[in-house]
């Protein structure tokens, strides 16, 4: 094929895969967690994520999920369970998929994370803002904990993503 031809092909999208697919998310780099108005967190034994404390009061709930299906699936779980009578659907965030008031309390899913933030000075909306703002496709190198517990060895990447090994 000739090259002009295989060029045309590709950007048409023919010759390709279709259309790409963003990358999952693999978090938020703990070492901004500062900048971002976030306090330390407690890293998760449970599930890939992190809860921390907001400095100005309330807290942030990350988790980060093996992909979108999984994602939204938790979504759907965690936006019934959250409050005694659920959340209720929030529209207008581009890209994601939210529940809450957008104030006191907000459940959002982009793309295979979920963030939860409960925020007493009515910010949840700025504060999940500035946190999508800071997700990543690719951890920077380092862990941010490791322990062993009995014949398991649980292991968190710099952005809080678990790994357990036996």
């Amino acid at each position: 094929m000739k090259p002009l031809l295989l060029g045309l092909l590709l950007a048409a999208g023919v010759a390709g895969a279709g259309p790409s697919v963003p990358l999952p998310w693999v978090g938020i780099p703990l070492a901004r967690l500062p900048e971002l108005g976030v306090g330390v967190p407690m890293l998760s034994t449970e599930i890939s994520g992190w809860k921390a404390p907001l400095q100005a009061g309330g807290f942030v709930r990350v988790w980060i999920l093996p992909d979108e299906a999984v994602a939204s699936a938790e979504f759907a779980f965690q936006q019934g369970a959250v409050s005694s009578r659920g959340l209720p659907p929030l529209a207008g965030l581009p890209e994601a998929e939210a529940a809450g008031d957008g104030a006191g309390i907000l459940l959002v899913r982009d793309r295979n994370v979920l963030i939860l933030v409960r925020d007493p000075e009515d910010q949840a909306l700025e504060v999940a803002g500035r946190l999508r703002a800071a997700l990543v496709t690719s951890a920077p190198e380092g862990t941010a904990d490791e322990r062993t517990m009995g014949d398991r060895v649980w292991v968190w990447d710099s952005c809080g993503r678990l790994t357990v090994t036996p």
